[in-house]
């Protein structure tokens, strides 16, 4: 919460592009340590000074467009901790609100070092941290993990075929056309390739040329 309001004292007074030039000079300060990380050390040596400095010296947003998304990024995660709160609800669970609210801000934040398909299980680790810091049981932990990923697949599939309703088209339907679409351009392209070699041809050249 301390960071959120930092963030926002930042934007309301449009701040946003002298704080981008902190960060950037000061982790170029701190880049140099990355050195002795095994592997990949150097080569972000080589690469992160001259991404912080570029970041540090051109500005990428405007104050008043990075105002704009700040705020509709509050009112993002405002709607997803609801979600969350009548997911646990459902599942009889009495979980407070605001420990849902700053569970998404930790899960978010596993998301970036996740790699695996739909965050399986760094997803998990972040509710665990915040959950079990809360003093929740591990039944009431399993619970809300297992019902929110249920949640998340019932609505992306009824989702998906309300979809395919609102086009009119079946699943098999749409792969198909979207393959010959594919295998068109790519005979399109070959046949023009064969044009312009054809041209190219000392042979077909006019006569008087």
């Amino acid at each position: 919460m301390g960071c959120v309001v930092v963030v926002a004292a930042l934007l309301v007074g449009w701040q946003y592009e002298q704080a981008i030039r902190f960060f950037g000079k000061l982790g170029t300060r701190f880049a140099k340590p990355l050195a002795r990380v095994p592997v990949i050390g150097r080569r972000l040596v080589r690469r992160l000074p001259g991404q912080l400095d570029r970041l540090s010296s051109e500005t990428f947003v405007e104050n008043r467009v990075a105002l704009q998304a700040f705020l509709l990024t509050l009112v993002m995660y405002g709607l997803l901790s609801a979600r969350l709160f009548f997911i646990a609800q459902a599942l009889r669970l009495d979980i407070p609100w605001y420990l849902l609210a700053m569970g998404i801000a930790v899960t978010q934040l596993a998301l970036v070092f996740s790699v695996t398909p739909g965050s399986l299980g760094f997803l998990e680790g972040g509710w665990a941290a915040v959950l079990g810091l809360a003093g929740l049981t591990l039944d009431q932990f399993t619970t809300f993990v297992i019902g929110r990923r249920a949640f998340v697949l019932v609505f992306t599939l009824i989702g998906t075929l309300l979809a395919f309703v609102w086009i009119r088209e079946s699943p098999a339907h749409l792969f198909r056309a979207v393959m010959d679409a594919s295998r068109k351009r790519s005979e399109g392209r070959s046949q023009l390739e064969k044009g312009s070699l054809t041209e190219d041809e000392p042979g077909n050249a006019e006569p008087g040329s």
